[in-house]
């Protein structure tokens, strides 16, 4: 299969982010800025990258609403145009002389819940250049000091999709999968889980709820396949509060100890 992109009749735009078509291979582009996990400057209660002056906080949802969908590279682009110095990333943005629309999370908590109608209507359109599918070349595991758990362990023979299982607070297990193609699917290989995950709230807004489990899935495909680029394998995942500490931290770690590989990406029949 090949890299995909959003159609530029069906970008997606909405109070914090807009998600914009982008040329094959350019991945996630953030305000100016590559994503790539050596950009990453906080990665406990949220994500935030940096390269040079520029820096963008609360990447992980706007990742994480194209990763859904299944895109592969994407302009991201802030479009707040005020201030709320309730939150701690506005307060850190505005003494670093950045604008708001440095600031790319929703103040609800939710993963992208202001364009979900949109999302759902969005056409994703493939490119001419093939996906080179990463997986591990052996299995990673990362525990964190206050308990936050993960394992990434290498794609069976075949296996072009990343399997998902997870346990956050009391909840689970969640298992879900990220299609390289279709993008998030249920269990059952469902594709109507997308929107409400992305609708979903964080548990530190709204407590251990089972909308807070499929959130903290989005913030996991965010982290692994978005800014990892870990998308084939399997992960499995026992979170708590500040979880972004194991799921960017493992990532960093396949990244900074040449853990990844290519794994095989059959071309896909037509149906």
């Amino acid at each position: 299969m090949n890299r995909q992109t959003i159609s530029p009749e069906t970008e997606i735009r909405g109070n914090a982010f807009s998600i914009s078509p982008a040329l094959p291979g350019s991945g996630f582009v953030i305000n100016g800025i590559t994503l790539h996990p050596s950009r990453v400057i906080h990665g406990e209660h949220r994500v935030d990258i940096k390269e040079g002056e520029r820096v963008a906080f609360i990447v992980e949802h706007p990742v994480a609403v194209a990763t859904i969908l299944g895109i592969h590279d994407a302009i991201i682009t802030g479009t707040r145009q005020s201030w709320d110095f309730y939150r701690a990333s506005d307060r850190e943005a505005h003494a670093r002389d950045l604008p708001p629309s440095s600031v790319l999370g929703l103040a609800d908590g939710s993963i992208g819940g202001d364009v979900a109608g949109i999302a759902e209507r969005a056409s994703i359109v493939a490119s001419s250049m093939p996906l080179e599918l990463l997986g591990v070349k052996s299995r990673v595991d990362l525990v964190t000091v206050d308990g936050n758990k993960i394992s990434v362990e290498p794609a069976a023979p075949g296996m072009i999709v990343l399997d998902i299982t997870l346990y956050f607070l009391n909840l689970g297990p969640l298992h879900v999968v990220l299609d390289p193609g279709k993008g998030l699917l249920d269990e059952t290989g469902a594709e109507g889980i997308k929107i409400a995950a992305l609708r979903a709230r964080s548990g530190a807004v709204i407590g251990p709820r089972d909308e807070a489990l499929l959130h903290a899935a989005g913030d996991v495909i965010a982290d692994i396949a978005g800014t990892g680029n870990i998308r084939a394998g399997k992960v499995t995942a026992t979170l708590g509060i500040g979880y972004h500490k194991a799921t960017i931290g493992i990532v960093k770690r396949i990244h900074a100890e040449r853990l990844a590989v290519p794994v095989s990406c059959p071309p896909r029949k037509e149906t």
